[in-house]
């Protein structure tokens, strides 16, 4: 096998989309004389969408020694299937996958493999996340990991080329770093409406009796219409096929909205059952938020592990 040495800077991203991430940065690899001389410079972003704003264009080159080091500028859309299942606790692998534009040449008789050009980084741990621009500006996201790992692929073609096979066991060489969401402002950004809406109702079970039922529907179908604005924003910011962690908390709102509502009907239309009688509803009072926070509890527990 030819080994390419093989290194990556990143320099910038920005999520555009749910699914896409706009990256750019650097990508250089070194070419040994006598080793290389018969493959071609260039390499292929095997993930990279190329749109408007796709760019790949060698950046400089210099040769020292016999010692060929070329650099290319790379920005580029990266499509990726993020998770949002734990979400506003969620994190983000970013994925760079490189391969060489001759990886698929049947004339070399060999497999062209890159692999990390670990002595051009200080620190290779990927806690201090080599690699990475350290003034980059991320926003609600900081900087969990920087490293490079292979993932071994198979092609079910040889694309085109007569003198080679269809590659099995390939080893692509990816750049991944992961960024982790800062959660804290985006929990409490989002939990605040559901608490105001939450103690407003708790304060409707407090006051309202048994005679009162028609205002309390009104006020519980203003309170459903405000989480559901609430909700349909969040759903806007993640585009996703499931159900997400913060949106349990919306169901639960939902839930006890509805409970209030059913408890505030039956006592009027059955104020002689025991549990209405009870020191005026004093039972349901009570049981609000234990049982509230019980079922959240239960929820993270069955989300988390």
């Amino acid at each position: 096998s030819l080994i390419v040495p093989t290194g990556v800077f990143i320099q910038s991203f920005d999520f555009t989309s749910a699914k896409d991430a706009f990256v750019t940065g650097y990508i250089w690899q070194e070419y040994q004389d006598g080793v290389h001389d018969d493959l071609s410079r260039g390499i292929i972003l095997a993930n990279a969408i190329e749109d408007s704003d796709y760019e790949l264009r060698e950046d400089y080159r210099h040769k020292k020694d016999g010692l060929e080091v070329i650099g290319w500028y790379f920005a580029y859309t990266l499509r990726m299937d993020f998770n949002f299942d734990y979400y506003p606790f969620d994190d983000k692998d970013l994925k760079i996958r490189i391969v060489h534009q001759d990886f698929n040449n049947g004339n070399l008789n060999r497999r062209v493999i890159l692999a990390p050009n670990l002595s051009s980084y200080n620190v290779i741990n990927p806690r201090t996340t080599p690699g990475i621009d350290q003034e980059m500006v991320l926003g609600e996201w900081y900087l969990r990991d920087s490293f490079f790992e292979y993932v071994f692929k198979t092609y079910n073609t040889n694309f085109g080329l007569i003198d080679s096979v269809p590659k099995t066991n390939f080893p692509e060489l990816q750049y991944t770093f992961i960024l982790q969401r800062s959660f804290l402002g985006l929990f409490i950004s989002k939990l605040g409406p559901m608490i105001v809406v939450l103690t407003l109702l708790f304060a409707v079970l407090l006051v309202c009796d048994k005679e009162q039922t028609m205002e309390v529907l009104g006020a519980s179908a203003g309170f459903v219409f405000i989480v559901i604005l609430d909700q349909v924003t969040v759903r806007q910011q993640i585009i996703t096929k499931g159900i997400v962690y913060l949106e349990f908390f919306y169901f639960v709102v939902y839930l006890y909205i509805f409970l209030v509502t059913l408890n505030f009907i039956l006592w009027s239309l059955r104020p002689n059952i025991p549990i209405f009688k009870y020191k005026d509803n004093f039972i349901f009072k009570a049981l609000y938020w234990p049982s509230m926070m019980k079922i959240l509890l239960l929820i993270t527990i069955l989300v988390f592990i």
